[in-house]
């Protein structure tokens, strides 16, 4: 029977989800301890990846499996699993049901603070300069990105894709309690897209890239001189869409309430 997990992780001490050799991953550990809790070798797939240290608010894989899992697995599994992964939500879908290839948009949200704050070192970036920063001048760059296609630019070198393109429908700087925060949904990201894009965002405001230098580097494919793919850390997945997934069977944490 195929079944649907919904998931959240803080992912300081792992290497991004993605199963990888000799380092330790989100997809790893599920994959472990619900392999010895079942007796037989589980595989997950996830809805995406996300880098070393980024973190997920919002996160589905899929698995097939023979075993019942059922409200008691689920509170087993949440209960041998390390503090910093909790499984939501685990029922069973169609067998054609696909956690990645079926998720229709994918929102980030990357938050920055500007004043020294000991309780949001581990999930925001400290950006002192972000205090003088406009939003409007933040969100005159992100607005631009919205009306391309192609994300070469603001993808890392050697990446294992077949194209770049994606369909950005949300790309917008917001204040919060104590700094700025990037909102930005898309069909799909490309490696390091979010990172990238938060940082040549905030280059932009301090006047260090031009929309000239935007404009050149997105109609030729390459990356803008001194780009800079910002801290994992402040970077969180968000929400992932499904169609056959009704919103309101999703409950998330906030990063305002840490």
């Amino acid at each position: 029977m195929k079944y649907f997990l919904q998931l959240m992780y803080d992912g300081q001490a792992y290497a991004g989800w993605q199963r990888q050799p000799n380092v330790t991953s989100v997809q790893a550990v599920i994959e472990d301890r619900m392999s010895r809790m079942l007796q037989t070798e589980v595989a997950i797939m996830g809805c995406g990846r996300t880098d070393s240290g980024v973190h997920a608010l919002d996160f589905f894989a899929h698995t097939v499996v023979e075993a019942v899992l059922d409200d008691s697995f689920l509170f087993r599994l949440n209960n041998f699993l390390p503090r910093d992964v909790a499984i939501i939500k685990i029922w069973p879908v169609h067998e054609e049901a696909h956690a990645r290839f079926d998720a229709t948009e994918r929102s980030y949200i990357y938050h920055i603070h500007s004043h020294k704050n000991p309780f949001r070192e581990k999930y925001s970036f400290y950006y002192r300069r972000a205090a003088n920063f406009s939003l409007d001048t933040l969100n005159e760059f992100s607005q631009k990105l919205t009306t391309y296609e192609d994300f070469q630019t603001f993808a890392k070198v050697h990446s294992d894709v077949n194209h770049h393109r994606c369909q950005l429908s949300r790309c917008e700087w917001q204040e919060s309690q104590d700094g700025i925060e990037l909102h930005i949904t898309s069909n799909r990201f490309l490696r390091g897209m979010v990172r990238l894009i938060t940082g040549a965002s905030l280059r932009y405001a301090e006047g260090r890239i031009t929309m000239e230098d935007l404009e050149r580097a997105m109609s030729r494919g390459e990356q803008i001189k001194d780009i800079w793919s910002v801290p994992a850390h402040g970077l969180f997945l968000s929400d992932i869409r499904y169609p056959y997934i009704e919103k309101s069977m999703k409950s998330k944490s906030k990063i305002q309430d840490l």
